[in-house]
């Protein structure tokens, strides 16, 4: 999930207009992994293609307990 927020990210970016200074040095998480970001985004969709249906349910709280980690820092 966090692949797809990177890859929000990079829209946002796209939107800002040239020279903004979210695009600068204290921005530039804004541009993800740059070429690298599409390519990272597939690999992962492709791995979650792979998950048995069974095994959704850990899959789904493993990712719960990542967001909740992120928030609690």
């Amino acid at each position: 999930m966090l692949e797809g927020a990177t890859l929000g990210l990079r829209t946002i970016a796209r939107s800002l207009p040239e020279g903004h200074c979210a695009l600068s040095s204290s921005g530039r998480f804004l541009s993800g992994y740059r070429e690298g970001t599409g390519v990272l985004w597939k690999d992962l969709i492709a791995i979650l293609g792979t998950v048995e249906t069974a095994a959704w349910p850990q899959a789904v709280e493993g990712a719960r307990r990542t967001f909740d980690a992120y928030q609690a820092v």
